[in-house]
């Protein structure tokens, strides 16, 4: 690539730059934003490579071109040898024995710890499990129908929940407290999200017991933070 040419990537990198700004600039919905963030990210990943990228010029001459010389070998022709073959060996189970072990105990891996979403707008339910997929270590499960989703955490508690505040059927605040009323629900830690951020809603649910409250849109980068503190 020429010095021409950078400059004219420089130029159309830093155009769009500006133009996501701007955009970010205006209220957004949850998936704008995080949109946005992602758009920002690959602008700064472009202007890394602009910046870093190969300014000289030169472009190196293609191997089709080079003479193609003749290899002389002074070794003697050999005989041939005949060739043996032998059946491969049968392959061995992996034992516990052959696993990393302390104390002489084989170790598991670690599994991920579960994340419920409950939230009945189901394009940021995509859009959120879509990113927890590719920048979390947790194992999400999506639900749009909050009460669906509380008969599922009776079966089955997931170590932490994010839901919204304001859902049809039955409220964020009303399913956090029929959570809270069981013993064993008590280590589930949940954060609220909500448009609603004002200071006697955000009293109202930790009072009720969430364990956190963050104002929508969210910013994923907060929001992540948010969640792996909780998880320890």
């Amino acid at each position: 690539m020429t010095e021409d040419d950078l400059k004219m990537v420089a130029a159309l990198v830093q155009h769009m730059g500006h133009k996501i700004d701007q955009i970010a600039g205006n209220a957004l919905s949850p998936i704008g934003q995080i949109l946005i963030e992602e758009l920002k990210a690959a602008s700064h990943r472009l202007q890394g490579i602009v910046l870093h990228g190969n300014s000289s010029g030169a472009v190196s001459a293609p191997l089709s071109t080079q003479a193609s010389v003749p290899l002389q070998s002074s070794v003697p022709e050999l005989p041939a040898v005949p060739v043996q073959f032998h059946p491969a060996p049968t392959p061995v189970a992996p034992t516990a024995a052959a696993l990393p072990a302390i104390d002489g105990v084989a170790q598991a891996a670690p599994q991920k710890k579960v994340l419920f979403l409950i939230d009945d707008d189901k394009d940021a339910q995509k859009v959120l499990a879509y990113m927890f997929e590719r920048k979390s270590s947790f194992r999400v499960v999506s639900h749009t129908d909050p009460l669906k989703a509380w008969e599922e955490i009776k079966l089955s508690p997931p170590d932490l929940i994010l839901m919204d505040l304001m859902m049809p059927g039955i409220s964020g605040l009303d399913l956090l407290k029929n959570i809270r009323q069981i013993n064993e629900l008590n280590n589930v830690k949940i954060l609220i999200g909500s448009s609603k951020s004002f200071d006697k809603d955000r009293i109202e649910v930790l009072k009720a017991g969430a364990n956190d409250f963050i104002a929508k849109p969210y910013n994923f980068t907060e929001l992540l933070l948010r969640l792996n503190k909780l998880a320890g």
